[in-house]
């Protein structure tokens, strides 16, 4: 029953954060949706890892549902403005829904083999060091390029 409850309250988030994306996109560049977002994974992941309360990682979980399912919209919309005007927008789609899955597919993979040897927690910390390490990384190659509004 309670896991219903979480997942009906994660939905309703997401919901929110679909209806907030236009208002979003008119306030976000690109490159600020990507560090806005990793940042808030980085955090979660970490949060997820470093707490022991059961109600807590629960929450957690379900921010990160929100986050990663409520902005998917956003992301598209960018996505769509950046090949607009290339003629095989749709094979540019699917090639990056089809790495979607398959990096979703080995990082599932990694977790599982990381969570056999070092456990929940320590694999979700290990997962928010490197979020915060290609966080990093990002922030410094999308720092110095040049963007027009909302692409890069």
């Amino acid at each position: 029953f309670a896991l219903g409850v979480f997942w009906a309250i994660s939905r309703v988030g997401i919901s929110g954060v679909l209806l907030l994306s236009g208002k979003l996109k008119e306030r976000l560049t690109l490159k600020n949706f990507i560090v806005i977002q990793a940042c808030l994974y980085t955090i979660l992941f970490l949060g997820i890892g470093l707490t022991h309360n059961r109600w807590v990682i629960i929450v957690l979980f379900m921010l990160l549902s929100v986050i990663r399912w409520g902005s998917s919209s956003l992301r598209d919309h960018y996505y769509l403005e950046f090949i607009e005007n290339l003629p095989n927008k749709a094979s540019l789609l699917s090639i990056n829904s089809f790495f979607e899955k398959i990096m979703t597919g080995i990082i599932g993979l990694m977790m599982g083999y990381s969570v056999l040897h070092f456990g929940y927690q320590m694999s979700y910390v290990i997962t928010g060091v490197l979020f915060v390490v290609l966080v990093l990384l990002g922030y410094l190659i999308l720092k110095n390029k040049k963007t027009e509004k909302s692409v890069l």
